[in-house]
């Protein structure tokens, strides 16, 4: 049974101080409760907080019940500046509708209740993060959740990877090498329809932090009434679906003593499109460029295809220990560089406009984006035969 907001405010009230010290939590219990500092009162600007849920033997995801959730932004289908992250969702080199939650969602709690978000363990993991960022300006109340991990089975109905068969085989693939590609079924003719497949990249060595990938082709079918019926995603995340003209890139990151991080792909009965093509590549760079003291342009959302060349070695550190005389290691979008920490008001990260991000990003329709509304249809009834990716032998970790 779902707690009461008021007492689950007396709850947060009790933990402020000790959250007020250090903002990193460990979460060891099955079930609880996490909040932004300060709350109900504003959270402060220029924090940084996060959430680790050591799994437990039987863990298998960690379900977020969103009691209330307040928090500033002027632009809610991006969250560029204040934000709530699921950190398994995406990272940093892409926008990132996945990941980032932001807005004012108290009117809609007010009418249709509490809503629910949700991260799984990735094959293997110790334990996923979450995460709340907030810029120099506009602070609001924040957010109250409860949170419970749950088993396999409970699980599946919050989107857990799973399979089925086609033409008699197993619709699952293992990325093992450290790069390669991978597409949809019968690509470039349409994928058939009614099929789950689980594409599971497999960590080489704990040195391997994750996975970067470019899609050269995407094509699945449109969102029907803000619903993504054939999709591609992380799972529990937001699906991603409809048609890119141009290449679409992603980043992943393995969790905390993970060996395999499978990915969904999904088609109903109706329309099909011709499906997906990614390159990727296994990183053992992923730096995290989140610091409080970086200037607010630390992500540049517009950069130009030829400040971010991958291929040119060119970043000046990859950690702050790198820089000197009290510079700390930012990224600019492209770029890792030490920079002068900002102890004063930092720069309000400028957006431009959706339709402008929609062109610079290759994306040719809004659908591809998330809602600025909860989702309330996170939940879904399992289908029986589609088979748990996690039901399959996996070997003990050898890392």
């Amino acid at each position: 049974m779902v707690l009461k907001k008021s007492f689950l405010i007396f709850l947060a009230l009790l933990g402020l101080a000790a959250a007020q010290k250090k903002c990193y939590e460990t979460l060891t219990a099955k079930s609880g409760i996490i909040k932004t500092p300060n709350y109900p009162d504003n959270y402060n600007a220029n924090s940084d907080c996060y959430w680790e849920f050591i799994r437990p033997e039987d863990g298998s995801c960690v379900v977020f019940t969103v009691e209330d959730f307040n928090i500033d932004t002027d632009e809610p289908g991006l969250c560029p500046g204040d934000h709530f992250a699921l950190e398994s969702c995406g990272s940093w080199q892409d926008i990132s509708p996945e990941r980032y939650y932001c807005g004012d969602y108290s009117d809609i709690i007010d009418r249709r209740g509490s809503f629910e978000m949700v991260q799984h363990y990735q094959i293997n993991a110790t334990s996923l993060r979450v995460s709340f960022h907030s810029d120099s300006t506009g602070e609001a109340r924040g957010f109250l959740m409860q949170y419970s991990i749950k088993n396999s089975k409970e699980c599946k109905e919050y989107g857990s990877a799973v399979y089925n068969e086609y033409k008699g085989q197993e619709c699952f693939a293992f990325m093992d090498g450290e790069q390669g590609t991978f597409n949809t079924v019968n690509y470039p003719s349409p994928y058939p329809a009614d099929l789950a497949c689980v594409y599971a990249f497999v960590r080489p060595s704990a040195e391997y932090c994750g996975v970067f990938l470019r899609a050269t082709k995407f094509d699945l079918e449109e969102k029907d009434a803000g619903t993504c019926h054939d999709f591609f995603r992380v799972p529990g995340c937001r699906p991603r679906c409809g048609r890119a003209e141009q290449p679409i890139i992603e980043f992943l990151e393995y969790q905390k003593g993970a060996t395999l991080m499978p990915l969904q792909f999904s088609s109903d009965f109706s329309v099909q499109g011709r499906g997906f093509r990614y390159s990727y590549v296994q990183l053992t760079d992923c730096f995290n460029p989140y610091q409080a003291e970086c200037p607010n342009d630390q992500l540049s959302y517009l950069a130009e295809p030829t400040e971010c060349d991958l291929s040119i070695p060119s970043h000046d550190c990859s950690s702050n220990d790198e820089c000197d005389g009290g510079n700390i290691c930012c990224f600019d979008g492209c770029l890792r560089k030490c920079v002068k920490p900002e102890k004063s008001v930092r720069r309000k990260r400028e957006v431009a406009a959706l339709e402008e991000l929609l062109i610079d990003v290759n994306i040719t329709t809004a659908g591809l984006f998330p809602n600025t509304v909860p989702n309330y249809k996170i939940r879904s009834k399992a289908d029986p035969a589609r088979i748990p990716f996690s039901s399959l032998p996996f070997p003990t970790p050898l890392f």
